[in-house]
């Protein structure tokens, strides 16, 4: 059976109209429900590969992608078999993949491709903190919406805790370009994988080009496995030494060196996002991202020493503190008993970002026994209220005595209204929760 043959028949519920193109197990084409005009993309296994493991990565594939609600991830329809012959039908993306937006725009400036980046990076960690490591992240895989969104695609080989023992051990999956060290060392892949894979990906969007190439596969091969490429500030004008350092963590060879989550890396893509925006807005966030954890400028400051990162921090928090005694209203202060006392000041904020740099135990006995936890969302940004009152949107740094908790509430459209205990205890620094989506009743918050 020739690639396309498919074309202008019926599967079950579908007509085919049109190929869209193929991979190592399926062919892909545009499909119109019969009953309700809906368009999807309709995958069927081809059948050269219908026999033994690849049909179980098939039903895999499906089984793992119907699990998955995200803006940013291809929605699955429906599995079902047609005499033998198993079909996914999928959300049908009417879009480029990135990697043909490359080829015909070149490559992307430093603000839309962190744009876009951030999005994929929000989508790999719902597949994380859900268990599953996607394995083939690249430009192919990513399709870019109408709207100017994105969508990940093809879970072919992706991996999770139910998914049957398929591969040979040491035997490598996905697509060699993108393939961490420790992926061509044993064939494993965790989702440190991913990272690496992500940080080509970025590479990829600022240069137009792969950070690992070479004339032969030997020579690709020992490039990936020493992390030997050019910064791509030097392969692009366009880029930065921020987006370089980025990268360069995603790509360090070591997987302790590399971010430990994409929650981590997320972080930093959007405080370069937020550098951009007009001056208060950007020392807003500066501050706010000094007060992470995970990201890569409290890293730094917390590598040059408490005195240098405390100096560092106070800096910006007293300009942005003149910014906003000049510029914004006194904040209304809470009367007696009120909960709202918790809230963070603009003020306040700073201050307490450059207790933050003097280290847990420092920070603390600064700040009177106080103890801050930074709540976020793990998708896209969600208002939070306390006792009624609008504290802000995620990331909010929340700040209360230590041992003490709260009860704030989360609202995000299309999510269910979530109400959350926070503590703060001496080891708790940030409270990430899972919002459940409207559509997805069996989501776990």
């Amino acid at each position: 059976m020739s690639a396309g043959s498919l074309q202008r028949t019926t599967l079950g519920p579908y007509r085919l109209a049109g190929f869209l193109g193929a991979g190592g197990m399926g062919e892909v084409y545009r499909a119109v429900e019969v009953q309700t005009g809906r368009v999807v993309a309709l995958k069927v296994l081809v059948q050269t590969a219908r026999g033994g493991d690849q049909a179980n990565r098939f039903r895999d594939e499906a089984r793992i992608q119907s699990a998955m609600k995200h803006p940013a991830i291809a929605e699955l329809h429906e599995y079902f078999e047609v005499d033998g012959l198993p079909c996914i039908a999928m959300e049908f993306v009417d879009g480029d993949t990135l990697d043909a937006v490359l080829r015909r725009r070149g490559p992307l400036p430093a603000q839309e491709a962190l744009r876009l980046f951030a999005d994929i990076v929000d989508a790999v960690g719902y597949l994380h903190q859900r268990g599953v490591i996607h394995r083939d992240i690249k430009s192919t895989n990513v399709k870019l919406t109408e709207s100017g969104g994105v969508k990940l695609l093809d879970f072919g080989i992706a991996k999770s805790a139910g998914s049957p023992k398929l591969t040979a051990t040491g035997s490598v999956v996905g697509t060699l370009h993108y393939l961490s060290p420790e992926q061509l060392r044993t064939g494993v892949a965790e989702a440190r994988s991913d990272i690496w894979s992500l940080g080509v990906l970025l590479y990829e969007l600022v240069t137009g080009r792969l950070p690992f190439d070479g004339d032969g596969l030997g020579i690709l091969t020992e490039r990936i496995l020493r992390g030997v490429f050019r910064p791509a500030s030097a392969a692009a004008g366009g880029s930065s030494r921020d987006v370089d350092r980025i990268i360069g963590r995603c790509l360090t060879v070591g997987l302790d060196g590399r971010y430990a989550s994409a929650e981590a890396l997320l972080t930093d893509v959007r405080q370069c996002l937020a550098r951009d925006v007009p001056r208060p807005a950007v020392l807003a966030e500066d501050i706010r991202a000094l007060q992470r954890h995970s990201g890569e400028l409290l890293l730094a400051a917390r590598r040059h020493g408490p005195l240098v990162a405390s100096a560092s921090v106070a800096g910006v928090a007293v300009i942005f503190l003149l910014h906003t005694l000049l510029a914004t209203p006194t904040p209304r202060q809470p009367a007696s008993g009120d909960t709202a006392s918790v809230v963070e000041r603009v003020p306040a904020i700073a201050a307490r970002g450059a207790a933050d740099a003097l280290g847990p135990a420092e920070g603390e006995r600064a700040q009177g026994g106080t103890h801050r936890v930074l709540l976020d969302v793990f998708e896209g940004s969600a208002d939070v209220e306390l006792a009624g009152r609008r504290l802000g949107a995620t990331p909010v740094p929340i700040t209360a005595r230590l041992h003490d908790s709260v009860f704030v509430t989360l609202r995000q459209r299309g999510f269910v209204d979530t109400t959350v205990m926070v503590e703060f205890t001496e080891n708790r620094h940030a409270h990430t929760v899972r919002m459940r989506a409207l559509t997805d009743p069996d989501g776990q918050i």
